[in-house]
């Protein structure tokens, strides 16, 4: 294939050029020096350094360590990188509006390489629909490497890494994007299940001055009150009931109870409030109005996917699963869709997806595959049509922030989220 060069701040990066959907991409481009040897588990440093000639960027970057490692993908520490998808002749100075895309769930896998976060289709799908865009999807570290939690990680000043990194690629973003065509000053996050709690907490940093970084945000199965699986964030106070067992226990069995430093030795993944990028629990940064009023947002979840039992939460009845807490049903429900997201001072757009599954299975990832496109065993034309109504718009969303200039016709209008009889699409 065809190769071009682009420009970095750091120096020129050569990409490969895809025929089929006419577009550029770039692939591993270094937003973080590699947080190997003395810079392991620690905050993420910025490629401070620039570069005489080219650098390639046609070969899928490393994943982070993960708790999968039978999908294929080359995994190691080497991953603090993102991917640039545009569509072909865009060029500095265009000010395409930006996709930032969160691409792993559940703090524990997923990657930039992973064949399921594919993101070519959604840039054809904006060149289709007259208003392109620029996509940017990003790797951070999970697990261990970037959610680390004990005593002895929060006396290190290291807390919630993982956070940190994608702070450090919105600012990457922010200094490089106009080179490849986008605009800096209309940058979506976009992320899904632990993709879209994150998002949703770089609401909360910097006691919500977001720093011009984003203009709005898209998350799907996750919000500021946690997603299907976990929690938002823990508490320092937390951490003796919680983290801090497990980080006793892997250091015992692992021989490093005893070191002088034992913090390599500790594979965790909870999030945590560190004084620094969450000072406080989201319930109380909303009391206290520390959260970015500047933002747009789009949020909605899946009908099943905090459901503990095959079923829809909402045709349940009278049924209230007591082994996972009596008030389950109403946390579910709240989880689920996040209302007092209305504190923006900017547009808020809810949805539930509620289709029925192609496989007949439960998978609360399946908004996924219906927005990027990922269809080939899903024959049938209805699905074919919600795919292509969902990811136009978001699509419209990102360069809009409204989500109902898509151009397709016989889809219902989508209202703002209000104090109104309908309110959610």
């Amino acid at each position: 294939m065809r190769r071009f060069e682009a420009q970095t701040k750091n120096g020129t990066v050569a990409g490969i050029y895809n025929p089929y959907y006419n577009q550029d991409i770039l692939l591993g481009i270094k937003f973080a020096q590699d947080p190997v040897g003395d810079l392991r588990l620690r905050l993420p440093v910025p490629v401070n350094t620039s570069w005489a000639g080219t650098k390639d960027a046609t070969k899928r970057p490393a994943t982070c360590p993960r708790y999968n490692f039978d999908d294929g993908l080359t995994i190691g520490e080497d991953c603090l990188s993102l991917d640039v998808v545009r569509p072909a002749s865009t060029k500095a100075g265009d000010d395409l509006p930006v996709l930032f895309r969160l691409v792993v769930p559940g703090y524990i896998g997923g990657g930039t390489a992973d064949p399921r976060f594919n993101g070519t289709f959604l840039v054809h799908e904006s060149v289709e629909m007259g208003s392109p865009i620029v996509l940017v999807a990003i790797n951070y570290r999970v697990m261990g490497f970037g959610f680390l939690a004990s005593k002895e990680v929060v006396e290190a000043g290291i807390r919630n890494l993982g956070f940190q990194d994608q702070r450090l690629a919105l600012r990457w973003t922010q200094e490089n994007i106009r080179d490849f065509g986008g605009d800096p000053d209309k940058v979506t996050i976009w992320g899904e299940s632990a993709g879209a709690t994150s998002a949703s907490l770089q609401l909360l940093t910097n006691d919500g001055d977001n720093e011009g970084l984003f203009r709005s945000l898209i998350t799907e199965s996750g919000s500021l009150v946690g997603d299907h699986s976990y929690p938002a964030v823990n508490t320092v106070l937390q951490l003796a009931s919680t983290c801090q067992l497990v980080y006793d226990n892997i250091t015992k069995v692992v021989g490093c109870a005893n070191a002088s430093d034992t913090l390599d030795c500790l594979r965790s993944m909870f999030p945590i409030i560190d004084g620094t990028f969450l000072k406080h629990l989201p319930s109380e940064s909303f009391a206290i109005g520390k959260i970015a009023k500047n933002v747009a947002i789009l949020i909605g979840s899946n009908t099943d996917e905090y459901h503990p039992v095959l079923g829809c939460l909402f045709g349940t009845g009278e049924e209230r699963f007591a082994s996972e807490g009596f008030q389950y049903k109403r946390g579910a429900a709240v989880e689920g869709t996040f209302p007092f997201m209305r504190e923006s001072s900017q547009p808020v757009y809810t949805f539930r997806f509620d289709t029925v599954p192609w496989n007949g299975k439960e998978d609360h990832i399946d908004t996924v595959p219906h927005i990027c496109h990922l269809l080939q065993r899903r024959p049938f034309q209805p699905y074919r049509d919600l795919s292509t109504a969902m990811s136009r718009s978001w699509l419209s969303f990102a360069a809009y922030q409204d989500p109902n200039r898509h151009g397709v016709a016989h889809v219902p209008y989508w209202p703002q989220y209000r104090n109104s009889e309908r309110n959610i699409l």
